[in-house]
């Protein structure tokens, strides 16, 4: 063959590769399977014509069928023409698309036979006026939908008979289905609860299906965006949505839960006048569903005379309006119904809100008797004023503890009347009897992990010990510990012990130490928990003092542990009825406590911070969270909630009328705002950064906002960078654009933008160590800012950043912004030019890889959004490339690659090594698992799960955060894949058992942190690949799991274990399908390896 006819049949195949590539991403998996195994692209495309035409027999019957649908299909009384026609079109459509030959006139001529009575006379009045053989279906439906608006739009029909007239149902209009003839008592017509339209059921409908939304959960973030309003008549309860508002506004200061003020603010109303804002703030009120909602950005504006809710506030939230017939409804932004008001007599929308009175948990600070409430974790008051008149404690002050109404003492403590009570056996010194008893599980676990917590009462003194267990197994230890605490202090010997009859008590190696001791036990009959009353009335006040504490400030239940151990402090130093004017702290040791010192649990506290641990300009003090007392070193136990790590100190001071925002709590992201930013001199240089990147970028320019336009908002996401070794590698603050009120269609159209896969990422790192090349890496600085936008979108300015004396204008972007929906689209189209446009081939099996061919030099780039990583076998062609990206963009110059996407990479002379060790560690660490004892592998033997084990519920937020975690781990990690595809099976309702298998994989990684994958250079470099199934592994489907694995050398760079999607009859078909599984993958890696010139 001639060099021509060689250069075109190179062509050609390419040509040939790519539309079989195309082929392979337009279809599903089970259709990839059937052209699997073509070579060519006409092969393939006759093979997919077969299956899916079908044989010209199957074809006619399927049109037999459609043409009978479209022949019997009638207009329903009920339906809408609108409705009705594009039903007929659904049927006309799968004609057409079967090869059936249909004209509009024979359409439009079906259409007027099956219409209902009603339209007879329009129907007589089309076909004599007009030519039938040219009206299109459009022309059709345009008339027929005038025609039933002018009939829906009459008036003056008698609703019911006039006096001493006969009645006459033919003028009667039903106000159900809005027709003629009968009254809405007497009507029909179902309702269809997908389109809201009579005369049919859901499951019938034409129209868009709905979304069906899962709101078995619901988490914090729901509750406090959602507003789920319900009506209420109340004095300053009416609110009236506004178009016109640019905020909302409130004219009523004791409706704010908070409020800042605001120094010359003012608003301007339509008649030119103005009104001075006082403040801004939020307010709480009740939803429909007895959850608080809050309404947050609410002007203050005293001389308001009716409450406003800004519309436009309301969707800049994500919230949708619609309006149709005098009703408009509110709906939140994963399209669930917020509220629907009828339109009011004046035109407007009034929605009444029931408000949130302040509790406790609101504390005036001259309302001593409410805060020594709190401070004693909700006592009643009829105990707090006997402390005080028996004088049982010092540092509690003398005032008016008469009873008052606390509803979190409700809400935590409400229980039935109780029974008549006998007389019970009383111990004449400590120590003399102990009761103890276990409660358990409780879900969620605890901040630290617990399960149960079992305690340990003095009948003597009735005070009360307390320690926290993972499993029932370990009570005999925790006595063996406490026995020998309580014998040191006192010098005397515990005599007889009482408990249960549960096996943590019962078992031989406690009845036998017990008997050695010389403890006698009492034990319980079966089923006889009465007998055991003071241990069970313990725990029960314990809980009720807990579930108070937490409601009042709102905390995560994980804290139930930190509250247990508080209350049970509190509760030693407060009166008990067996004893007589003293507490169970004094009864104990025989001195007075003192009280002075209680605060209210998990109110806000601050800190001091050490000298030695901050530098002369660092804030002295930081804020954290009270969660309890320590005895040993008399001082406050302190949890940072950021970082969850709890403290110790004495220089503490509390600021009981608040809380923490558990809702907005972030380890990501850095919980400041802007005002608290701008204060930190390292995040003032990020926030300057940011902007001057911005302006070099030329991303925006000053504008008048037009007539009709709405600015979109801005705001600051303020984030610590982190390195390998998990220290703070930069601070950074980032501008974003509040994207979600954009609109599909309108504000953009592609949002897709593609990325470098991790196999493709793996194989990289393969193929230089093979060759003995070194990776690059290089980041651009702020890469968005490099997109240029089509569509025309406007800004606010940015908090801080507003130009002097042009505050009223807006700017106009020339190129994305982060925040905006096309912002990624935007920047990969401007990077995938600038490759191409410097003799790069982007990839056609990877669209985020470029190669660069130059004689016998290449130069590989793979694109993760912003970051680079880039090698090639000739340096100069390395160093252009950097010196062309920096010229072009602004780029940092991360070097050899070292760290990428949690990936840490060690590359020297004789390979390279790919770890996850700081990711694993970060893992353990956020899991409270960094000290547990490691295991040898990360499922046991054998092991069989199911949905359906009747096990506890555990937290499924924090069970699917955890395999979201683990997933990623497998990135270097292929030993651990198939444990986490198993426990991802039951993300929906986790049980404990599934949790447990869960926390053996941590406890896995916990003995192999530092494994990873080493690619070295090998004399074998081929390509090899690996499949296997199980035969029914999941009991409850009776699916496979298949599997594969790919080597290039001596390391795997890619595999896989999933589920197969249908259930084989044999271990043989598993077999075949988990190796069909593989075959594609294989093909894929095939093609992308000959694009590599390997």
């Amino acid at each position: 063959m001639t060099a021509n006819q060689l250069k075109a049949l190179k062509e050609t195949r390419a040509k040939d590769k790519t539309a079989l590539y195309l082929l392979y991403q337009a279809i599903d998996e089970s259709g990839f399977e059937k052209i699997a195994g073509a070579t060519t692209s006409k092969e393939a495309w006759n093979t997919l014509e077969k299956v899916f035409k079908g044989a010209d027999r199957v074809k006619q019957v399927r049109l037999q069928t459609l043409r009978g649908e479209l022949e019997g299909m009638k207009m329903k009384e009920s339906e809408g023409v609108s409705d009705y026609i594009t039903r007929v079109q659904a049927v006309v459509n799968q004609l057409k698309r079967n090869g059936e030959m249909l004209t509009d006139a024979r359409v439009v001529e079906k259409i007027l036979r099956s219409l209902t009575n009603n339209f007879e006379n329009v129907v007589c009045a089309i076909e004599e006026s007009k030519d039938l053989g040219t009206l299109t279906v459009e022309e059709l439906a345009g008339s027929l939908e005038a025609h039933e608006q002018r009939k829906k739009k009459k008036k003056g029909r008698g609703r019911g008979r006039g006096r001493g007239g006969r009645q006459n149902h033919s003028n009667v209009e039903c106000y159900k289905c809005g027709k003629y003839g009968h009254y809405a008592k007497d009507c029909n017509s179902e309702k269809c609860y997908n389109c809201g339209k009579f005369g049919h059921y859901a499951r019938d409908c034409y129209g868009e299906k709905k979304i069906e939304e899962n709101t078995n959960l619901v988490t914090e973030e729901e509750v406090k965006d959602g507003l789920l309003m319900i009506a209420h008549d109340e004095k300053n309860s009416s609110w009236y949505l506004d178009t016109g508002a640019s905020n909302h506004m409130c004219g009523h200061r004791h409706l704010f839960k908070e409020m800042r003020v605001v120094e010359d603010g003012h608003v301007s109303f339509g008649d030119a006048s103005k009104i001075q804002v006082k403040g801004q703030g939020t307010i709480s009120y009740m939803q429909k569903d007895g959850a608080k909602g809050l309404i947050e950005n609410v002007y203050f504006v005293p001389d308001l005379k009716s409450n406003i809710l800004s519309m436009g506030q309301l969707m800049e939230k994500g919230y949708s309006v619609f309006m149709k017939d005098e009703v408009l409804q509110l709906k939140d932004k994963k399209g669930r119904l917020v509220t629907q008001i009828n339109m009011a007599k004046n035109r407007m929308y009034k929605i009444n809100l029931v408000y949130v009175r302040e509790k406790c948990l609101q504390v005036d600070v001259e309302d001593k008797a409410s805060l020594w409430h709190l401070r004693f974790g909700h006592l009643h008051y009829g105990g707090l004023q006997k402390l005080l008149k028996k004088k049982m404690v010092y540092g509690l002050p003398e005032v008016d503890y008469t009873n008052k109404l606390c509803e979190d003492c409700i809400f935590g403590k409400h229980a039935r009347n109780s029974f008549q009570k006998k007389a019970e056996y009383r111990a004449s010194s400590i120590l003399e009897l102990v009761h103890t008893d276990i409660c358990g599980p409780i879900t969620p676990e605890s901040f630290s992990g617990k399960r149960y917590f079992i305690t340990f009462i003095d009948d003597y003194s009735r005070k009360t010990w307390v320690y926290f267990l993972k499993e029932k197994s370990e009570t005999f230890n925790v006595f063996k510990k406490f026995k020998a605490m309580v014998e040191k202090t006192t010098g005397k010997f515990i005599r007889a012990l009482r408990s249960d009859r549960g096996g943590e008590y019962n078992s031989a190696e406690f009845t036998s130490f017990c008997e050695q001791q010389g403890v006698r036990r009492f034990l319980t009959t079966p089923y006889s928990p009465q007998q055991n009353g003071v241990a069970e009335r313990k725990n029960r006040t314990i809980l009720d003092m807990v579930r108070s504490m937490l409601k009042s400030k709102e905390m995560p239940k994980e804290f139930w542990a930190e509250a247990v151990q508080c209350s049970i402090y509190i509760q030693n130093r407060c009166p008990h009825m067996k004893l007589e004017d003293k507490t169970p702290q004094e009864a104990w040791s025989g001195k007075k406590p003192t009280v002075s010192h209680l605060k209210i649990f998990g109110s806000v506290a601050y800190a001091h911070v050490p000298d030695q641990q901050r530098t002369k300009l660092e804030d002295k003090s930081k804020k954290y969270v009270f969660i309890g007392y320590d005895e040993q070193t008399k001082g406050y136990k302190l949890l940072d909630p950021i970082n969850k790590k709890v403290v110790l100190s004495r220089d503490v001071r509390v600021n009981e009328a608040r809380k923490w925002d558990w809702n907005n709590s972030s380890e990501e992201q850095e919980n400041i705002s802007f005002e608290e930013a701008v204060k930190n001199e390292k995040w003032k240089e990020a926030m300057d950064e940011e902007i001057k990147s911005i302006e070099r970028n030329k991303t925006w320019e000053l504008a008048e906002l037009p007539k009709g336009s709405r600015p979109i908002g801005v705001k600051w996401v303020f984030k610590k960078k982190m390195n390998a070794q998990g220290e703070i590698d930069r601070y950074k603050a980032r501008l974003v654009a509040k994207g979600y009120i954009q609109k599909a269609g309108i504000d953009y159209d592609e949002v897709f933008a593609p990325v470098t896969r991790m196999e493709t990422i793996r194989l990289l790192i393969s193929y230089a160590a093979q060759f003995e090349w070194p990776i690059y890496q290089m980041d651009v600085k702020s890469a968005f800012l490099n997109g240029v936008i089509e569509e025309e979108i406007y800004l606010e300015q940015p908090p801080g950043y507003k130009k002097i004396g042009e505050e009223q204008k807006v700017l106009k972007l020339r190129k994305a912004l982060y925040g905006l929906k096309q912002a990624p689209r935007a920047w990969n189209t401007r990077i995938d030019i600038y490759f191409k446009k410097n003799g790069f081939t982007q990839c056609p099996y990877e669209h985020a890889l470029y190669v660069k061919k130059k004689g016998g030099n290449l130069l590989f780039v793979a694109l993760y959004v912003d970051d680079l990583l880039f090698m090639g076998n000739n340096g100069k062609m390395i160093e252009n490339f950097k010196c062309e990206m920096e010229q072009e963009f602004e780029m940092t110059d991360l070097g050899l690659m070292k760290y990428f996407l949690g990936l840490e990479v060690r590359q020297g002379k004789s390979g390279i090594f790919v770890s996850q060790e700081a990711y694993s560690k970060d893992i353990l660490k956020k899991n409270k698992m960094e000290n547990c004892n490691p295991v040898t592998t990360p499922m046991e033997l054998g092991a069989k799960f199911s949905r359906f084990d009747g096990g506890d519920r555990v937290d499924a937020t924090k069970y699917r955060s955890l395999v979201g975690s683990l997933r990623y781990l497998t990135s270097t990690r292929p030993d651990i894949s198939y444990s986490v595809g198993v426990v991802s099976r039951f993300m929906e309702e986790p049980t404990y058992t599934h949790w447990k298998a869960l926390k053996r994989i941590l406890r896995y990684v916990r003995g192999t942190e530092s494994l990873g994958l080493f690619y070295s250079k090998t004399d074998e470099y081929k390509l090899v690949g690996y499949s296997d199934s199980d035969w029914c592994g999941d009991i409850d489907d009776r699916k496979s799991t298949s599997g594969y694995v790919f080597f290039l050398g001596d390391t795997a760079f890619t595999w896989l274990s999933k589920k197969q999607p249908i259930v084989t009859l044999s271990t043989c078909e598993a077999e075949y399908v988990a190796a069909a599984l593989c075959v594609c993958h294989a093909v894929w890696l095939r093609n992308l390896l000959y694009e590599m010139n390997l």
